[in-house]
């Protein structure tokens, strides 16, 4: 019977260079608790051939694979779960690392047999550590929380979650197979198929953010693509959450798709775009988590309520000349 206890899957697509720092972490751990599986999403560069060579000569239990054709992270994650063996599974991008205690402080938890652990971690912007990076708002504490609370306040994406193997394969749990909003749906599913969740205080992951990145690639920009992910909530998870899929709608869909498509369509066209949004859930407003969200989401979304979408535009504007002004104090 294999007694590993946690999977660890990395996608990875020419991120060798980074990749080395996590597994280089994972080999000092010298744990027979711990298995990664890096899936190589037909890298471009000699990151697959580097990978099979690292695995030649480490004594990590590290399984390296290789999707058939280029599909993004979604479907990498996807075919890391297909082979993994842990009792308990959790993703971790390819330039991103985890704090060194973080096996210390999963593993009773782990024991537990909880179905979902979250946790807090690190935000670094390139090398430099910048900021405390919180999964849940400020008002929770460490302990057990409840399905609904996680499902509309944890973050959407794939870091600072450990799963339990068995309910995610069971239920059927999937990434998107696309490059953008891939993650959310399956977080959201997952939690939706949970019993007990405890909430980790602790910064354990550390989370890489690069220039270079797919997340900052404004080329893979698609507005299909948060419908898509909606779409996959919607069927997904259980009417019995019927506010908490509301809630996602303005948090995870109404909010992100007005902001991404205020930026390119005319006033006009921002109207009738948003109007048919406010179509699927015409009482949004009046969600009982709406108070519970961040001032910045609050802002947006009464400016959606109240038409003031020159307002909206102008809140992008100065946004991009602050990041500019951060970009070139930062060079």
């Amino acid at each position: 019977m294999d007694k590993t206890l946690l999977s660890i899957i990395m996608p990875c697509y020419n991120g060798y260079s980074f990749i080395t720092k996590a597994l280089g972490d994972f080999e000092k751990l010298n744990s027979n608790d711990i298995e990664v599986i890096v899936v190589d999403d037909c890298s471009t560069d000699n990151s697959y051939q580097n990978l099979l060579e690292y695995k030649d000569n480490s004594s990590l239990n590290l399984t390296v694979v290789q999707n058939e054709v280029n599909s993004g992270p979604g479907v990498s994650r996807n075919n890391g779960v297909k082979l993994a063996r842990g009792k308990y599974i959790t993703f971790l991008d390819a330039d991103d690392f985890f704090a060194q205690e973080f096996l210390e402080k999963l593993s009773p938890l782990m024991e537990l047999d909880y179905d979902c652990i979250v946790y807090d971690g690190s935000l670094y912007y390139n090398e430099d550590k910048k900021t405390y990076y919180a999964i849940l708002p400020s008002n929770f504490v460490n302990g057990e929380i409840g399905v609904k609370s996680a499902l509309v306040h944890v973050l959407g994406g794939t870091m600072g979650k450990t799963y339990r193997r068995q309910m995610i394969v069971d239920n059927n749990v999937q990434f998107l197979a696309q490059n953008r909003c891939e993650d959310i749906p399956f977080t959201k599913h997952a939690i939706s198929c949970c019993e007990k969740i405890y909430y980790l205080k602790s910064q354990i992951y550390m989370y890489v953010q690069r220039s270079g990145s797919l997340m900052h690639n404004s080329s893979l920009t698609n507005p299909l693509n948060a419908t898509r992910a909606f779409k996959y909530i919607e069927k997904n998870i259980d009417d019995k959450y019927a506010e908490e899929i509301e809630a996602l709608f303005i948090t995870d869909f109404l909010y992100p798709t007005v902001l991404q498509q205020a930026k390119i369509l005319k006033r006009k066209e921002l109207i009738r775009y948003i109007k048919e949004l406010e179509m699927l859930y015409p009482n949004y407003y009046n969600n009982k988590y709406f108070s519970g969200q961040s001032k910045r989401v609050k802002t947006v979304v009464r400016y959606i309520k109240k038409k003031k979408y020159c307002s909206i535009k102008m809140m992008l504007f100065i946004q991009k000349i602050y990041q500019k002004i951060r970009y070139r104090s930062k060079n």
